[in-house]
């Protein structure tokens, strides 16, 4: 399991909204929207699209207590105002950064930029 005991349960199931473009066919849309990568499968039931979301907001839930762990860490050690912690969206502006770490886990990455 991806995301530790707990996190499941702070998002019940039965209320995770369904998108009402959900099961949009698009039609009329341009075809690069209809073969989008992202498009969830006509297979998969709101139930099983309700299961993901729960892991997903996990996740994510999960990720943020993990980053947030990281500010305190840094605040404790008196470098937060010397450190910048971003995801990957930022290398193209940091290339005169000297320390850049990038700590890829799953398909989410972090990256710290500060003292090592």
């Amino acid at each position: 399991m991806l995301v530790p005991p707990g996190f499941l349960d702070l998002y019940p199931e039965n209320e995770i909204p369904l998108s009402p473009s959900l099961r949009d066919p698009l039609n009329g849309k341009p075809e690069f929207q209809k073969r989008g990568k992202f498009r969830i499968l006509p297979t998969v039931t709101d139930e099983q699209f309700r299961q993901i979301m729960v892991h997903y907001y996990a996740l994510i839930t999960h990720i943020d207590n993990q980053v947030g762990r990281l500010i305190n860490m840094l605040k404790a050690q008196n470098q937060h105002n010397n450190t910048i912690v971003a995801d990957e969206t930022l290398k193209p502006i940091l290339h005169g950064v000297d320390r850049f770490v990038v700590c890829k886990s799953m398909k989410r990455s972090w990256s710290y930029v500060g003292p090592i």
